[in-house]
């Protein structure tokens, strides 16, 4: 009975320590970014491409800066109703920190039986995949295959 109480009371004593070493290791990894922001950030840049096209003849943004330049001219609630809150951000992914490529100068055809062309997408990705946004609003993960026949060169 005496070990059974001695074991018990060591595995109590124990116990912290395995906790807190737990939550060291839980710390100590890198931050992962959440799967809603790089989605949300390229369905606003993908909606504000199609609302821009929509108010300019079927045209497709000349630059990116004539397209920043249309969507900070937007009202406000325009904006906060896609979530942005900062128009530099919603250009870059927060996956691959680098800049999103968005399609500029691009004759616009109707979506076809392969889906709506592609407007935005991320230049590296994450793990072998991609974000891809089309001109629809639609964003899709992608591997590299698919976006090998989404984006050709």
């Amino acid at each position: 009975m005496a070990a059974a109480v001695r074991c018990c009371s060591w595995s109590l004593l124990l116990l912290p320590a395995v906790f807190f070493c737990l939550a060291l290791t839980g710390c100590s990894q890198p931050a992962e970014v959440p799967q809603e922001e790089p989605v949300a950030h390229l369905k606003a840049l993908a909606v504000l491409y199609g609302r821009y096209v929509g108010s300019h003849r079927g045209q497709s943004p000349p630059s990116e800066a004539e397209f920043k330049k249309y969507i900070r001219a937007l009202p406000p609630g325009e904006l906060s109703s896609l979530k942005v809150t900062d128009v530099d951000s919603i250009f870059t992914s927060p996956r691959d920190n680098q800049p999103y490529t968005v399609k500029y100068k691009l004759p616009l055809p109707p979506p076809g039986p392969d889906g709506a062309p592609v407007v935005a997408y991320e230049q590296t990705g994450s793990g072998g995949e991609r974000y891809v946004a089309n001109s629809l609003g639609d964003v899709q993960l992608v591997d590299a295959a698919k976006f090998e026949q989404m984006v050709p060169k």
